[in-house]
């Protein structure tokens, strides 16, 4: 009898549980955030959207629609124009539903995807500290980007911190004038708009490198490693992913300096402080084919491994040498381009 009332007694413990965690989930997936939506495609892929919205999970909750943008090629990841409509505040959509037009293809792509909504909220709920400002901010954006193949991915964009959230691969799809009824959607499917776009934009030509989207989106264990000479403190460093994301990264952090399983960086920026106080920064871009090679050369043995990119400044602070470096070797990269410029910021020299 005894034993009885101890698995009721359990049973009913572990169904409130489970009611209380249900509404625990169901209220922060219903929390509403102040957004604004945006598209993004490759430079000399331009891409416009025909159909496409981001649908609300009810009736009741937003849709934000992707009518009218035009011509997106800014670059990956790159936010071209942002949309501010609607409520201040609204729930995170529940799905993405577009048909756009690819020009360097002469298609139409289709494809209606199922957001990971939960994540989103969670991201948006969490947000990030900014240390330079002494404050939490949380994304404003959700960025849609479209590349070549009917890939698709979506990022939160907050400040100067973009992360991707999900991947998904659209359709070819065919799409008959004669079904069109709003004259503003003809001039897309007009004879000639192909060519026009292609030609007023200068776009360049050439194979298409489909698959090169996804292969950005490889992930290595790496960390960015500054040596500076005695008596320099780094301040901050910030990144460009090949993928589309940013980081910005404050020594402050707690995990600043760990490894991380990131894609690799095409733009990297540190400010650092010399011994005399004066506030230094390099700006470094990199050239993708050295850079992706590389690492395919660090991590061909062995993928878990961890590497660091390592800039080591000279003595008379006029230049960087840099190179991928594992416990076995290193390699040195020769086509970066960096710029070393003096800030006006100063600090008091520690004593």
């Amino acid at each position: 009898m005894k034993q009885t009332i101890i698995l009721i007694l359990l049973i009913i413990h572990n169904t409130l549980s489970s009611c209380q965690t249900k509404e625990i989930k169901n209220n922060m997936v219903n929390k509403k955030f102040d957004w604004s939506h945006s598209v993004s495609a490759p430079e000399n892929y331009p891409m416009e959207i025909y159909r496409g919205k981001l649908q609300g999970l009810t009736d009741k909750d937003y849709s934000a629609s992707f009518g009218l943008w035009g011509v997106a090629n800014e670059g990956w990841g790159t936010e071209s124009g942002m949309v501010a409509v609607g409520p201040d505040t609204k729930a995170i959509p529940d799905s993405l539903l577009i048909t756009w037009l690819s020009f360097r293809e002469n298609k139409f792509y289709t494809g209606k995807f199922q957001l990971p909504r939960e994540k989103m909220t969670e991201l948006f709920e969490n947000g990030f500290y900014e240390y330079d400002i002494k404050q939490r901010s949380t994304y404003e954006d959700i960025l849609v980007g479209l590349a070549p193949g009917g890939v698709v991915v979506v990022w939160l964009v907050g400040g100067q911190v973009q992360i991707e959230v999900a991947r998904f691969q659209a359709q070819e799809t065919i799409i008959d004038k004669s079904t069109v009824t709003n004259p503003d959607d003809l001039y897309v499917l007009g004879d000639g708009y192909v060519d026009f776009v292609l030609n007023n934009k200068e776009i360049a030509t050439g194979p298409i490198p489909f698959g090169l989207w996804d292969t950005y989106r490889e992930k290595y264990s790496w960390r960015p490693m500054l040596i500076l000479p005695e008596g320099y403190e780094l301040a901050i460093e910030w990144m460009t992913l090949f993928n589309g994301e940013k980081e910005k990264n404050f020594k402050e952090h707690p995990e600043f300096g760990t490894y991380k399983s990131r894609a690799l960086p095409s733009y990297m920026l540190f400010n650092w402080y010399a011994s005399n106080g004066r506030k230094y920064g390099v700006d470094v871009f990199f050239n993708e084919a050295e850079i992706f090679e590389a690492y395919k050369q660090i991590y061909r043995n062995d993928k878990e491994q961890d590497a660091e990119l390592v800039f080591e400044l000279n003595d008379a602070q006029t230049s960087f040498t840099i190179s991928v470096r594992s416990k076995t070797e290193q390699i040195e990269l020769h086509k970066v381009k960096a710029k070393i410029y003096k800030s006006e910021d100063t600090r008091p020299v520690k004593q």
